[in-house]
Protein backbone atom coordinates (compact mmCIF):
# COMPACT_ATOMS: atom_id res chain seq x y z
CA UNK A 1 0.00 0.00 0.00
CA UNK A 2 1.13 3.71 -0.83
CA UNK A 3 1.24 6.46 1.32
CA UNK A 4 -1.22 9.44 0.35
CA UNK A 5 0.54 11.98 2.24
CA UNK A 6 -0.13 15.37 1.21
CA UNK A 7 0.28 18.73 3.59
CA UNK A 8 -0.07 22.44 2.56
CA UNK A 9 2.36 25.22 2.77
CA UNK A 10 0.55 28.25 2.26
CA UNK A 11 -0.86 29.97 5.60
CA UNK A 12 -4.64 30.56 4.32
CA UNK A 13 -6.72 28.83 2.05
CA UNK A 14 -7.17 32.05 -0.24
CA UNK A 15 -4.71 31.61 -2.83
CA UNK A 16 -4.22 29.81 -6.02
CA UNK A 17 -1.57 27.23 -4.45
CA UNK A 18 -4.03 26.58 -1.17
CA UNK A 19 -6.93 25.93 -4.22
CA UNK A 20 -4.97 23.54 -5.54
CA UNK A 21 -3.83 21.80 -2.65
CA UNK A 22 -7.62 21.58 -1.52
CA UNK A 23 -8.17 19.87 -4.89
CA UNK A 24 -5.51 17.20 -4.37
CA UNK A 25 -6.79 16.66 -0.29
CA UNK A 26 -10.32 15.70 -1.46
CA UNK A 27 -8.75 13.79 -5.00
CA UNK A 28 -6.55 11.45 -1.96
CA UNK A 29 -9.80 11.27 0.01
CA UNK A 30 -11.67 10.00 -2.95
CA UNK A 31 -9.15 7.50 -3.74
CA UNK A 32 -8.88 6.44 -0.16
CA UNK A 33 -12.58 5.82 0.01
CA UNK A 34 -12.87 4.48 -3.42
CA UNK A 35 -10.02 2.38 -3.34
CA UNK A 36 -8.38 1.44 0.00
CA UNK A 37 -5.91 -1.15 -0.91
CA UNK A 38 -3.95 1.57 -2.90
CA UNK A 39 -4.11 4.02 -0.22
CA UNK A 40 -5.04 4.52 3.52
CA UNK A 41 -6.22 8.11 5.45
CA UNK A 42 -5.13 8.02 8.58
CA UNK A 43 -5.12 10.69 10.86
CA UNK A 44 -3.29 13.91 10.66
CA UNK A 45 -1.34 15.22 13.44
CA UNK A 46 0.63 18.79 13.47
CA UNK A 47 1.95 20.50 17.01
CA UNK A 48 0.88 24.01 17.53
CA UNK A 49 -0.38 26.51 20.13
CA UNK A 50 -3.04 28.81 20.91
CA UNK A 51 -0.84 31.73 18.53
CA UNK A 52 -1.11 29.47 15.97
CA UNK A 53 -5.01 28.63 14.55
CA UNK A 54 -6.04 25.44 13.05
CA UNK A 55 -4.28 24.72 9.80
CA UNK A 56 -7.13 26.55 6.60
CA UNK A 57 -7.26 22.60 5.71
CA UNK A 58 -8.10 21.42 9.13
CA UNK A 59 -11.58 19.86 7.08
CA UNK A 60 -10.23 18.74 4.36
CA UNK A 61 -8.11 15.95 6.04
CA UNK A 62 -9.15 13.44 8.44
CA UNK A 63 -8.98 13.64 11.84
CA UNK A 64 -6.77 16.83 12.76
CA UNK A 65 -5.08 16.35 16.39
CA UNK A 66 -3.00 17.65 19.07
CA UNK A 67 -4.26 20.83 19.27
CA UNK A 68 -3.02 23.46 21.85
CA UNK A 69 0.26 20.83 22.18
CA UNK A 70 3.41 22.11 22.40
CA UNK A 71 7.23 20.87 22.71
CA UNK A 72 7.79 20.45 26.92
Amino acid sequence: MQGCNWCSFEVDGNTPAAEWDAITFKALGRLAETHPNLCKRIPFYDLWNDEKPLPWYHDLVFNVSNRNKVWG
